[in-house]
């Protein structure tokens, strides 16, 4: 995912007599997974991130601010077939050396599919690599991953969490 930040002013109204936004500078950076990699590297940890938008296309959050405000929001959140060479890619440098670690941050838009999550957790189980999930999707999903969700999603799938914990 990117993070795109076009800060401008607003003038009092355009031809269609609604306010004209200007913009004075445009900002991109990464977001999603891509910025709790980055996060990371201030840590000194040897990170890869797979799913770079700007080699693959991907998600886009553009916030357009107003004296440091944001005014409004659009999100692209189109895909495209570069996310199938973003899940092989991911894989096979997963299988091709050992991780301390892996981190599936997951928006539940697509680019991160139930399969692929699978595949990722049990290539982690047999290297017997932690994998931390960040969770939107159902339980069932993230099945031999460290859990990290919000408090809504343990909310929805508190009963099966307890049970899982039981056994």
């Amino acid at each position: 995912m990117t993070d795109v930040y076009i800060s401008g002013h607003l003038l009092e109204t355009c031809q269609e007599g609604c306010p004209k936004f200007v913009e004075e500078s445009r900002v991109r950076v990464p977001g999603g997974a891509a910025n709790a990699a980055e996060s990371l590297a201030h840590w000194c940890a040897n990170v890869v991130c797979h799913g770079n938008p700007t080699a693959y296309g991907g998600p886009v959050k553009t916030r357009f601010m107003v004296q440091d405000k944001c005014m409004w929001r659009h999100d692209d959140e189109g895909l495209d077939q570069g996310w199938v060479k973003i899940r092989q890619d991911a894989l096979s440098t997963l299988k091709s050396r050992h991780w301390h670690a892996v981190l599936l941050s997951d928006y539940d838009k697509g680019v991160l599919t139930p399969q692929f999550i699978t595949e990722v957790s049990a290539a982690c189980r047999e290297a017997k690599t932690p994998c931390v999930a960040d969770c939107k999707r159902e339980f069932e999903v993230y099945k031999g991953c460290i859990i990290k969700g919000n408090f809504d999603w343990f909310r929805r799938n508190e009963v099966e969490f307890i049970r899982q914990s039981e056994l």
